[in-house]
C-alpha cells in the first residue's frame, strides 16, 4: 500500500459521515434575471455586437451571475468561500476548485424573468490525487423562468486536501486544426469585476500574496466559469444565431491575469470542440457544445 492510500485510508470513517450527511441535500433559491445586471457583465467582458435588451434571452453561460450565496463575512472560511450552504467542505479539505459542467438549454431564460433554481448533491466519492487527496461533488442545478425558461446544470466541485498548486497539474495533449482562435487579454480590473457581479470572494482571484506564497501560483487565477463564458462567445461571434442544446467544460489547469490566454473551436457536424490554451501552449480548458 502507498503512502497516500494509507493517507486516504486514515480518512475513511470521515468520508462516509461526510457522504450521509450531505447527499442529497436540496436548497432552492429565488432570483431575477436583471437587465441591469447582464449590461454590467457585457460591459466586463468588452463584448460587441451582442444586442443585450429588456426581454431578450440571456446569452448561454450568463447565468453563472446570478443565484449568489450570501452570508457575513465572518462566515467565510480561509480560502474565502462561505462556511455555510448547501454543502460544505469535507474534514481537513482546505482548498476548493470548480472542476467543470454540463448544461442542457431546453428553453432560453429571459432578461427580466424571474427565476428558480433547485439545487441537490447528486454524487459525492473521493480519489487519490497525484499530490493530494481528492473529494468530488456533483450538484445539480435546475433553473425555471416565469416565462417557462428551462436550464439543467450538474457542477462537479472539488475539494483538496492539500495547499499544493501548479506542481499538481500535468500536461494535457492539445487538440489540432482550430477554425476559429481569439486571444483573451485578462486583468486585475476583469478579475475583479467578475468576482463582484458573482459575490465571489474566494481568495485565488484577487489576493497574490495568497496565490504565490500558500499555492506557488505566479498570480491570481481566472475564473474557470469566466473562461467557460469566452468559449461560449465565441460560438455566438462565429455561428450566430445557432440554438445550442448542450455545453460542457472541464478544467485542466489555471489561467493567470498576467499573462495573455487563446481560445479556439472548431465546428464537427452538429458538435463544436472548444479549448482555451495558455501563454506556455498547455491546455487549460476543454469543452464541447451541441447545436
Amino acid at each position: 500500500m502507498t503512502n497516500a492510500s494509507k493517507k486516504f485510508d486514515s480518512f475513511d470513517r470521515e468520508n462516509v459521515k461526510y457522504r450521509d450527511n450531505w447527499l442529497g441535500k436540496e436548497s432552492i433559491q429565488d432570483d431575477m434575471i436583471s437587465y441591469e445586471r447582464v449590461c454590467m457583465l457585457q460591459e466586463t467582458l468588452d463584448i460587441e455586437g451582442l444586442s443585450i435588451n429588456k426581454n431578450s434571452p440571456l446569452p448561454y453561460g450568463w447565468h453563472w451571475i446570478f443565484f449568489h450565496q450570501i452570508c457575513k463575512t465572518s462566515e467565510l472560511c480561509i480560502e474565502g468561500h462561505p462556511k455555510i450552504g448547501l454543502i460544505s467542505p469535507p474534514h481537513n479539505y482546505p482548498r476548493r476548485m470548480w472542476a467543470g459542467s454540463r448544461l442542457k438549454f431546453y428553453q432560453p431564460l429571459v432578461i427580466g424573468d424571474k427565476v428558480r433554481r433547485r439545487s441537490t448533491v447528486k454524487k459525492i466519492s473521493f480519489k487519490n490525487g497525484r499530490a493530494s487527496l481528492l473529494a468530488f461533488v456533483t450538484i445539480e442545478h435546475e433553473i425555471q423562468g416565469e416565462g417557462g425558461g428551462h436550464w439543467l446544470e450538474e457542477q462537479d466541485i472539488v475539494y483538496i486536501n492539500s495547499n499544493s498548486g501548479s506542481s499538481s497539474y500535468s500536461s494535457h495533449p492539445l487538440p489540432k486544426d482550430s477554425q476559429w482562435k481569439k486571444t483573451i487579454y485578462p486583468s486585475s480590473f476583469l478579475l475583479f469585476r467578475y468576482s463582484a457581479l458573482t459575490f465571489n470572494s474566494h481568495q485565488i482571484h484577487y489576493n497574490h500574496r495568497y496565490c504565490n506564497q500558500e499555492l506557488g501560483f505566479p498570480s491570481p487565477v481566472v475564473h474557470g466559469p469566466l473562461v467557460a463564458t469566452f468559449l461560449l462567445d465565441m460560438l455566438r461571434e462565429n455561428l450566430p444565431g445557432i440554438n445550442v442544446t448542450d455545453f460542457s467544460f472541464r478544467a485542466i489547469r489555471p489561467l493567470f491575469d498576467t499573462h495573455p490566454f487563446t481560445i479556439h473551436g472548431k465546428k464537427i457536424g452538429s458538435e463544436i470542440d472548444l479549448w482555451a490554451k495558455s501563454v506556455d501552449g498547455e491546455l487549460a480548458m476543454t469543452a464541447t457544445a451541441s447545436i
